[in-house]
């Protein structure tokens, strides 16, 4: 454990001469002790910068001497590693975390999530926001059982003993990881380039994609690759056989990004497998490529330039599937439209095209979504996964094996307390407040991936 003597002696002379302190004993403590007593200096922001700064611990143990009134105002300046510290130190602590960090960490958390986290403790709130698996999609699932995890302080946990972590940690610092289909893993890194992994053999290659833009999300499927900018404009490269980077049908690939025609101030972006979805600033969903099988969301057989699906309000999320799409409005309302044939759209009793995005009258309170390729998925505010399509039964009837179609959105067992969903194809992990990865593996097997924060 650090000590007050870890403290820069410059700093500690410029407050004590800056402040005319007489200094009798030990110079650290008398400007600790200056720090606690002089309401001139910025305290309690002055006490926190120093143990935030300096990594000093030990000054959190004085807490305890000090009013309740500057313990609450300290803690609102501490940094998540030493509120951690502090509250799980001793008793009297936690209930001081209790009363005064839990609501805290809620205001935090209600700028990046809609999920009601209320009935959470503290610890899990602050384990939560440490995590950083909120903000962005950093675990995958690629090559049946393996799957990967970067979290905020950029650690990389695999169950791949080859020298895919390694690459990572040396070469990029993530803050997307994507993987839909193929043996391809693409990686945006937080200065927007973007790089991609394959496996050769028994062993991964980390090459970058050269390009003149910065992007600051991608999404990948089989043939094609979008990609957003700062700007809110998209870029894309790939196959665009079916007008999915939203040129005419022309046979030939890409091998550069080049700009998505009539998209700007667009905020998301999702690739299905032959169609492609956009959202802007306003709510509003455009849509181009494939269309047969109604997952554009009106009656095109194929688009281009990019169409506004009409009718479609206040939409804060898409999800492209394989033929269906999912639109998550700001109400907590989610609709469907494209191929329900295995009643992955969710909308019972049609079990064809749907040509026109239809509310999904049996789920509410959605706070994200997700289009796999039979199936979809909802997580709710109260943190419980439901899905429908066809599916294994076993995710969610334990008595049964076989596969079964579910029209209608049904809960997942064992889903409770759901904080994210995370897929890759027809594999499910669901990251529970204790910021744990629960794993479906091929939604047959059901596994606990611990991560240590």
């Amino acid at each position: 454990m650090t000590s007050f003597r870890d403290i820069p002696i410059e700093d500690v002379n410029y407050l004590l001469e800056n402040y005319h302190q007489d200094v009798r004993g030990n110079k650290y403590l008398t400007a600790w002790n200056l720090l606690l007593q002089n309401s001139n200096i910025l305290v309690p922001k002055s006490i926190a910068d120093w143990i935030n700064n300096y990594n000093n611990l030990q000054m959190i143990d004085h807490f305890n001497n000090l009013p309740e009134e500057l313990i609450a105002k300290l803690l609102r300046e501490l940094d998540i590693d030493s509120l951690t510290y502090f509250c799980s130190s001793n008793i009297k602590n936690r209930t001081l975390c209790d009363k005064y960090v839990k609501d805290m960490m809620l205001e935090k958390l209600s700028l990046i999530t809609k999920l009601d986290l209320t009935n959470y403790s503290f610890i899990d709130l602050l384990r939560i926001y440490k995590s950083g698996l909120l903000e962005d999609n950093k675990v995958i699932l690629f090559e049946d059982k393996s799957y990967m995890i970067v979290n905020n302080n950029l650690k990389v946990y695999s169950n791949v003993k080859e020298n895919l972590p390694k690459i990572l940690k040396n070469g990029k610092i993530c803050s997307k990881i994507v993987h839909r289909a193929g043996k391809s893993i693409y990686i945006l890194d937080i200065y927007g380039n973007v790089s991609f992994l394959t496996k050769i053999g028994d062993t991964y290659h980390l090459s970058n994609i050269e390009t003149k833009y910065k992007f600051k999300d991608i999404c990948h499927e089989e043939d094609h690759m979008l990609a957003l900018d700062y700007d809110g404009y998209v870029y894309g490269k790939g196959i665009n056989a079916s007008s999915q980077l939203g040129y005419p049908q022309i046979d030939v690939y890409f091998e550069d990004f080049v700009e998505i025609p009539d998209l700007e101030n667009i905020i998301q972006i999702s690739c299905g497998r032959l169609h492609s979805l956009a959202l802007d600033k306003n709510g509003n969903v455009f849509s181009f490529g494939k269309g047969t099988r109604g997952e554009l969301g009106y009656r095109s057989q194929y688009q281009e330039p990019p169409k506004q699906i009409p009718n479609l309000n206040d939409i804060i999320k898409v999800s492209a599937g394989y033929m269906h799409s999912l639109y998550l409005d700001k109400f907590g309302n989610v609709y469907g439209s494209g191929d329900n044939e295995h009643r992955q759209v969710g909308v019972p009793g049609n079990y064809g095209i749907i040509f026109e995005p239809t509310l999904i009258k049996d789920i509410n309170n959605v706070v994200d979504i997700y289009a796999a390729k039979y199936g979809s998925y909802f997580l709710t505010k109260e943190g419980i996964v439901y899905t429908c399509g066809y599916l294994l039964s076993t995710m969610v009837d334990s008595n049964k094996r076989k596969y079964n179609y579910y029209d209608k959105p049904t809960k997942i067992l064992n889903s409770e307390n759901t904080i994210k969903m995370i897929f890759k194809e027809q594999e499910l992990a669901l990251i529970k407040n204790d910021v744990n990865i629960y794993l479906y593996v091929k939604s047959q097997t059901y596994q606990r991936f611990i991560i240590e924060l």
